[in-house]
């Protein structure tokens, strides 16, 4: 009986890391969407489209991008200043990579 009260707090702590995994890709799937125009990149559409698919597959939440969440990324974007939006941009690109959406 002591091991199953044990497991329980794992599992919990488990499937809140879980959540927040996946909205942590939701988030990150808004984030590289909206800075391709600020950042100049050019997204392959296939990979979107693919990556928009697992989360489907996988039964999780799509971001809407037309949301409140998309719309405050595009405002952090566009307030960013020059070296901050270089920073950023850097690292939108090697996520990009990493998710396929440019080679």
């Amino acid at each position: 009986m002591r091991t199953v009260w044990m497991a329980v707090p794992a599992l919990v702590i488990a499937t809140t890391a879980l959540a927040a995994d996946r909205s942590y890709s939701s988030e990150s799937l808004v984030m590289l969407l909206s800075s391709e125009k600020a950042c100049d990149l050019a997204y392959e559409k296939e990979a979107i489209e693919a990556y928009v698919k697992h989360f489907a597959d996988q039964q999780q939440s799509i971001p809407n991008l037309g949301s409140e969440v998309a719309l405050q990324r595009d405002y952090v974007i566009k307030v960013m200043t020059p070296s901050t939006l270089i920073a950023h941009c850097a690292q939108v690109r090697s996520a990009a990579k990493l998710y396929g959406f440019i080679k």
